[in-house]
Order: structure tokens, then sequence, then C-alpha cells
């Protein structure tokens, strides 16, 4: 939010609009949420739809180009380069759409010029096939590191390749969560220099946390530092890369909904809503939302429907008990939740 201010002072009279991802909103840091509140009352802040597509990057533009369509001079303020969205959007290439800046120190923030890296046209091999899932059996390598920073014991430790990705060789990509998702993973190895760990997502989507996604007191350790092989985390989707691999943190995961606020973020838990082009929850045909009541003939929408919502809030369950077990969570917070279980 600092920089927010900067742009303003820097610009004055201009309108600054800040776009953020939708699970940013939700996890903010502890610092940042008295801004991230006046900000949404003041309507100057603006999360991302859930489930947009192609996520944050898809959405500034968005919100760009919707202001060029009014007749205003629209500057983006990101430090990206928007790879995937120059070919549709080529303004962005325009002296003066672009700026960077970096909070420099306690002099402030330094405002820059930027002209966005034009994205590498790759050579895409006729004829290829796509991949098939398949399974492989699963044989860790592994390697020496230290034990700690100050010795030169080392001990051997299981790591990850390339090839290696916890035991599926490909993925079906349509069933991959999206970025903000929640998932719970289980370390299956370590990078070669230990900078974090591998993950089975879900018990099938391969995945990495680098350390700098660990929590804050974690961020500067290895990854067998803080995790054992079969440990279980909980982490949010940052992205999906182009190898189908998630980069996942569990930074963004050290705090959930409450049980009352669980049906507006019932989407992060991987339960499929549809939402309109406002970024509007649309309900299934034949549910009336002010009663929650299913409408005669919608039987099999409504088992669909419970049978989604079940599994999304098992899994919300999974994450809260998780964070309690690691000390994470307000157990005032959650009164019915822990109630239930002690009963």
């Amino acid at each position: 939010m600092d920089a927010a201010r900067s742009l303003a002072t820097r610009n004055e009279g201009s309108a600054v609009t800040i776009c953020i991802d939708a699970n940013l909103l939700n996890n903010p840091k502890s610092e940042d949420r008295g801004d991230f509140s006046r900000a949404s009352v003041d309507r100057r802040l603006y999360p991302a739809p859930a489930g947009t597509a192609g996520g944050g990057d898809t959405w500034v533009m968005a919100v760009a180009n919707l202001s060029r369509s009014g007749g205003e001079t629209a500057v983006i303020v990101s430090n990206d380069s928007f790879a995937a969205l120059q070919e549709s959007n080529p303004w962005i290439f325009d002296s003066g759409s672009l700026l960077g800046g970096h909070s420099v120190d306690d002099l402030g923030w330094a405002w820059v010029e930027r002209f966005p890296i034009k994205k590498e046209q790759k050579r895409v091999s006729r004829g290829a096939k796509p991949l098939k899932q398949v399974e492989v059996e699963f044989h860790p390598p592994t390697a020496n590191v230290p034990t700690d920073d100050e010795s030169d014991e080392t001990r051997e430790i299981p790591v990850e390749t390339e090839s290696n990705t916890g035991g599926l060789e490909s993925v079906d990509l349509a069933k991959l969560p999206p970025a903000g998702s929640i998932v719970e993973a289980k370390v299956v190895g370590y990078p070669g220099k230990d900078y974090g760990v591998f993950v089975l997502a879900e018990g099938q989507f391969a995945g990495r946390v680098t350390n700098t996604y660990f929590a804050e007191d974690d961020a500067k350790k290895r990854g067998s530092q803080v995790y054992s092989i079969g440990d279980v985390v909980y982490a949010s989707v940052v992205s999906v890369l182009t190898d189908g691999k998630l980069k996942l943190s569990i930074r963004d995961a050290l705090s959930a909904p409450t049980w009352e606020a669980l049906p507006d973020q019932i989407h992060i838990y991987g339960m499929k809503l549809d939402f309109d082009e406002f970024g509007n929850y649309v309900p299934p045909e034949g549910l009336i939302p002010d009663t929650n009541a299913w409408i005669e003939g919608y039987e099999d929408k409504k088992e669909a429907w419970e049978a989604s919502w079940n599994e999304a809030s098992s899994r919300w369950s999974g994450h809260v008990r998780w964070l309690d077990a690691n000390g994470l969570i307000d157990k005032e917070l959650y009164p019915d939740y822990f109630d239930d279980i002690q009963d």
C-alpha cells in the first residue's frame, strides 16, 4: 500500500486502481490488514474474480483496457512483462504504458518507465502427440547436504530431479487446481541444493515449495531443516507451470476462513462454482439462492452439488486441523467446529 501512496503523490490528479489476487485479499500480511480494509471500503482495491482464467495478469489487463476504452490513459504499474498477453495487447509496448519500481531502503519508492520483455517464439514440433497419464514407480535419488549452516558434517537425503515427480510422469491438465486453491500435499523430496521441498499434491499433482514460500520464520532455512519426507502440509497454489507442475506457497495457507465465511470461499477448496463477468456467484440451475432449496426434478444436480460441497468442506476441515496441530489457529474463531470435535 506504500507503493500506491507513492504513486498517488507522484502522479497528482491520477486515479490509482489496485488490482490484486483474491487469495492475497483473503490472507494479507498482518501489517497490511488495516490498509487493505480501508482500501476496500474506499473502492480502491479490486481483487480478481474467483476462477479468473489466466490469473492476476489477465485481470490487470482487463482493468487497463476498460480504462482505455473510456478514453483514459492507462499506465500499468508492474514488474511483469505479461508475456501471454502481449500479442493481444500490443499497446503495452508504447512508451509510457508500463511503469516499474522498487522500495529503496528508507528513501521511499523509486519509479522508472519500463518496456516489457518480448515473448520468445518457440518452435512447435509438428505431429506431436499429447502426453498420456502414466503411473511410474517412485525411487527418490539421494544427495549429501550440510546438517546446519556452521558444520562440515553432511547427511544423505532424498532429492528430486526434473523427471522424478513423485509418482506421475504426466497429469491431466484439466484437473489441475487453479491459482489460489488450497491443497493438501505430502513432502516427497528436496531440490538438489535443498532450497525448498518437492511435494505430491492431492495424491497426484507434482509440485514444489521454495523456501521463500515457507512460513516467514522458516524462509531462510533448507527444506530438510523444516520438513521431513512424508510430512503433510497445506499450501496455496501460486501458479500452474507450463509443464503441469504446481508452484505452491505454504506461507499463503497459514489461515483458513471460518465456517460462517466458508460459503463465500468454498471454491478455494476445490468446489467448482460459476461466476458472471463481474465476479458475482451464479447458483446452479435448480437451486433457489434465497432458501437454498432445490426445485423438484433437479435431484441429480442437487446430489452432484452436495457431493462437491462435502469434498471441499472436508478439505477445509483438514486445513483447519493442520493449522491447529501447528499452533497457527485461534480456536475462538472456530467454536462450532472444535466443539463438534470434542463432542
